[in-house]
C-alpha cells in the first residue's frame, strides 16, 4: 500500500508526564527527518499540556481509558473519529505492555491506519539496559513498510527530551513569584512527593536536611516545595518541619505549565525519580534525581551533560545486571543525606552560569511560543482533546 507523500504523521503513547517528554526526542527526530508536524494520541490530556510549543508537533488528542468497552466509551470513538479525519500516514506505536498495545493497534485500524503503515514497538523488543531515550530512536529510525522514503536521512543520536515554555508563562511565574515576595534570589525547587508510592519515598527528616543543606550553601536562596493540591497536606508538613522562611510550600498552586517556568528560571532542583525531574533536565535546569526502584539505567532524566545526577543507594559498582533485580534490591530511605546534596553540587556546578535571576532568555524558553506551521491550537491541543483538566507535578 502506499501512502501520500504529504499525509501527516502520529505517534501513540498513552502515558504520563515523564513519559511524555522521554517522547519529545522521538518527535524531534522524526520532524527533522520527515518534515511534517507530528500528530500525538495519548491520556488524560498529557500530551497537549505537556509537548506544547514544540516545534514540529501537530495536533494532540487523547483519552481516559482505553479499558471500556468501544461501544461505552464516547472517548474512545472521537479518538477514531479524529484518526478517520486526518486520514492514513506513517504512525508509530509505543506501548510497553502487551494488553494495552492490542487495543491500541486496534483503535488505529478503526480509525483507518492499516498495519503496514504503523511501526510497533512489539515489532522491535527492548534491550534489557536500553534506556528509554535510546529505544524511542530505534523507533523513530524505522519507516512503515508502506510509507514512501523520508526527505533526510534520521540524526546519528537520539536528540535530548526538550520542553517549550512561552515568554506568557514566564511572565505568569514571575509576577506569581513577584507575589510571593521574589526579588530575584536563587530558586531551589524540592520535589518530594510523588503519585505512584511504587517509586519509593524519602524520609522527610532527611528532605529537611537536605534542605538545610542547601540552605548552608546558597544561604541567600528560596526553597519551593512543589507538588499537587492533593499533596499540599505532605508538602505543608515538610515546610513545617524545615522550619525556615526560606524554605516554602508551593503545591497549592503551582500547575503544570507554572511549574515548567519554574524550572527554566531556577537555580537548581532536587527530585525524586518522577515527572518534575524529566520537566527539570528538558529546560537545563541542573537536577539532583533520587532513583527508586525503576533501575536509571533504563529511565533517568536525560539533559545537558553534568547537569542530570543520579542518586542511588547502592554504589554503582554494585548496581546488578537487570533492572528486575534493581527493582528487588534497591530502597530509595536507604540514600544518605550528604550523597544528595554532593549530587545537587556537582549538577549545577557543571554549568558555568549560575541561574536563578532573571536572564534575556531563561533555558527551555521559546520566545514565539508555538510553531505557527505545527498545527497545534492555542491551548496545545486539538478540538478532539478531551478536557480533563490540569493532573498537576508529581506524575
Amino acid at each position: 500500500m502506499s501512502t501520500d507523500p504529504g499525509s501527516r504523521l502520529r505517534v501513540v503513547r498513552f502515558g504520563a508526564m515523564g513519559d511524555l517528554i522521554q517522547l519529545s526526542s522521538l518527535l524531534q527526530t522524526l520532524h527533522r527527518t520527515w518534515e511534517r508536524p507530528v500528530d500525538v494520541l495519548g491520556a488524560h490530556g498529557w500530551p497537549g499540556r505537556v509537548l506544547r510549543g514544540l516545534p514540529g508537533l501537530g495536533e494532540t488528542a487523547s483519552l481516559t481509558s482505553r479499558r471500556t468497552p468501544y461501544w461505552l466509551s464516547p472517548p474512545q470513538r472521537a479518538a477514531v473519529g479524529w484518526l478517520r479525519q486526518r486520514g492514513p500516514g506513517p504512525t508509530w506505536l509505543f506501548e510497553p505492555k502487551e494488553r494495552p498495545a492490542a487495543k491500541s493497534a486496534w483503535l488505529l485500524a478503526r480509525g483507518g491506519i492499516p498495519a503496514d503503515l504503523v511501526v510497533d514497538a512489539r515489532e522491535l523488543p527492548r534491550g534489557l539496559l536500553e534506556h528509554t531515550v535510546d529505544y524511542l530512536h530505534r523507533l523513530a529510525v524505522r519507516r512503515p513498510a508502506a510509507a514512501p522514503d523520508p526527505p533526510h536521512p534520521p540524526p546519528d543520536e537520539p536528540p535530548l527530551p526538550a520542553l517549550r515554555v512561552t515568554a506568557d508563562e514566564l511572565a505568569d511565574c514571575r509576577r506569581w513569584l513577584a507575589g510571593r515576595g521574589w526579588r530575584g534570589e536563587p530558586l531551589v525547587a524540592l520535589q518530594s512527593q510523588s503519585r505512584r508510592a511504587n517509586r519509593g519515598r524519602w524520609p522527610d527528616h532527611r528532605w529537611a536536611a537536605a534542605a538545610r543543606g542547601v540552605l548552608a550553601e546558597l544561604p541567600e536562596a528560596r526553597l519551593l516545595l512543589a507538588g499537587t493540591p492533593a499533596e499540599e497536606p505532605e508538602v505543608d508538613r515538610l515546610a513545617d518541619l524545615c522550619a525556615d522562611p526560606r524554605v516554602e510550600p508551593a503545591a497549592a498552586d503551582l500547575p503544570l505549565r507554572r511549574l515548567f517556568a519554574l524550572l527554566s528560571l531556577a537555580h537548581s532542583c532536587i527530585s525524586l525519580d518522577s515527572g518534575p525531574a524529566h520537566a527539570a533536565a528538558a529546560v537545563g535546569c541542573p537536577v539532583a534525581v533520587l532513583q527508586g526502584m525503576a533501575d536509571p539505567r533504563r529511565c533517568a532524566p536525560r539533559g545537558a551533560p553534568g547537569a542530570v545526577r543520579v542518586v542511588a543507594a547502592l554504589p554503582e559498582s554494585e548496581w546488578p545486571d537487570d533492572p528486575h533485580a534493581w527493582h528487588r534490591l534497591h530502597r530509595m530511605e536507604e540514600i544518605g543525606v550528604d550523597a544528595v546534596l554532593e549530587a545537587w553540587r556537582a549538577a549545577w556546578r557543571s554549568r558555568p552560569e549560575t541561574g536563578g535571576t532573571e536572564r534575556d532568555e531563561p533555558r527551555g524558553s521559546a520566545s514565539e511560543g508555538a510553531d505557527p506551521a505545527s498545527g497545534e491550537t492555542e491551548s496545545g491541543g486539538s478540538e478532539g482533546e478531551a478536557a480533563t483538566g490540569d493532573a498537576g507535578t508529581s506524575a
